[in-house]
């Protein structure tokens, strides 16, 4: 599910402030996106959608929360 968020289609703010903290992207993913928002070239493609809105589901924020928070919720679930 992680791989169809469209990440890159998020704003710089928006990706800081909903999913940074959120530990579902590794270090790596996580630093691609930071290359990616200052405009550095990447090594090797990111592996999220990144096509135009109208060619994908949309998803907005509020989503996008619920979505990490489910996911969260299960790794903490199966930990226990």
């Amino acid at each position: 599910m992680v791989k169809a968020i469209q990440f890159p289609l998020m704003s710089q703010k928006e990706f800081i402030s909903f999913v940074f903290d959120s530990n579902i992207l590794s270090m790596k993913e996580i630093v691609d996106m930071m290359k990616l928002y200052s405009g550095v070239s990447l090594n090797s493609p990111l592996p999220f959608l990144h096509y135009p809105q109208e060619l994908c589901l949309p998803i907005n924020v509020t989503d996008l929360v619920f979505s990490v928070r489910q996911i969260l919720l299960r790794n903490i679930l199966k930990l226990s």
